[in-house]
């Protein structure tokens, strides 16, 4: 399946990518942070991947190639051809054995690529290694908590994700955290979709090349700000639509995951329509109800229907701890 060998001749063993779109205020941060791998684990390289910024991001990342023409590669478009299109682009230009992606926003902590590559080395069954990440506030710099707590659910509650598991919509990973075996991954990201490409794209890195593990530990901090994609309204309103034509690509190739898709689309519009009562919609919060129905997941259909009001308060992005422990202990 992998369109990549697993190393190039005279290639170092790891490639960090950064992705990245007008983000000029976030990146010589992100820089330097993936810079000071190489004070613990020099065999690297940095490739910058940018997507036709309008910012100056694209003449700071010449820049930095400029100063360290070693360690720093470039993937640079003339054009803005969307995430998926930029990763690919990144993911081509990679030379390593392993690849470690880094949102152009956020930043790596000392010590994190050697770490992941010892787990990997220890255990070349699996295809990728994951861990936590602090998530924070920008401007103010406000530390919000750990990625594990606030979205992470039960992929930091087991030691490894299978494709049964990544389908558990109880599982959550930031791509940031990742460092995954070259050799295992598809040839690049579905142009199809703008927001969830990253997760066919890991489910199927997955599903061919064997499981990510869980490395303890604290390596990245993510960055919340309001440039982030998930606070594009665009996504937002289209968040379902795509979420569920992933899950329909996976089950078109994956038919044994079926029972497991099935579930996770149920979710999907259980979220949806929590959403839609939340905020007053409650013919849309029935019609996705009836689909919930119409999925085969009759108790959950009822409860909702019982319950909407109650359960409508999870959708508040106040209580999403609360919201995240009742989906890790429920689903």
């Amino acid at each position: 399946m992998s369109a990549f060998p697993n190393r190039e001749a005279g290639a170092p063993r790891v490639s960090i990518v950064i992705v990245c779109y007008n983000q000029l205020e976030f990146f010589d941060e992100a820089i330097q942070g993936c810079l000071a791998q190489a004070e613990t684990f020099s065999d690297l390289e940095i490739v910058i991947a940018d997507d036709g910024s309008t910012d100056g991001t694209t003449d700071a990342a010449r820049q930095w190639a400029e100063r360290h023409p070693d360690i720093i590669r470039l993937a640079l478009s003339d054009t803005n051809g969307g995430i998926a299109a930029n990763m690919t682009a990144g993911l081509k230009a990679a030379r390593g054995e392993f690849v470690a992606w880094l949102g152009g926003d956020d930043v790596m902590l000392p010590g994190k690529i050697v770490r992941q590559v010892e787990m990997l080395d220890r255990q070349p069954e699996v295809s990728g290694c994951y861990h936590d990440a602090e998530v924070f506030e920008w401007p103010s710099g406000e530390v919000l908590g750990l990625f594990s707590r606030l979205y992470g659910g039960r992929a930091f509650k087991i030691d490894r994700v299978d494709a049964r598991r990544m389908l558990d919509p109880r599982v959550q990973m930031l791509p940031s955290t990742l460092l995954v075996r070259r050799d295992r991954m598809p040839a690049g990201f579905d142009p199809r979709f703008r927001f969830h490409n990253d997760y066919l794209f890991d489910f199927e890195t997955i599903a061919f090349g064997g499981p990510y593990v869980r490395l303890d530990g604290c390596f990245v901090r993510y960055r919340k700000h309001q440039r982030s994609i998930g606070k594009d309204k665009q996504v937002v309103s289209t968040l379902i639509e795509e979420n569920l034509m992933v899950l329909g690509a996976i089950t078109a190739r994956y038919p044994r995951y079926a029972s497991a898709i099935r579930r996770r689309e149920v979710y999907y519009l259980l979220l949806e329509a929590l959403k839609a009562h939340r905020r007053g919609d409650h013919a849309r919060g029935a019609e996705l109800t009836r689909a919930v129905w119409a999925k085969g997941a009759w108790g959950k259909a009822i409860a909702l229907k019982l319950l909407r009001r109650p359960l409508s308060y999870l959708a508040d992005p106040r209580y999403r701890r609360l919201a995240l422990e009742l989906r890790s202990r429920f689903g």
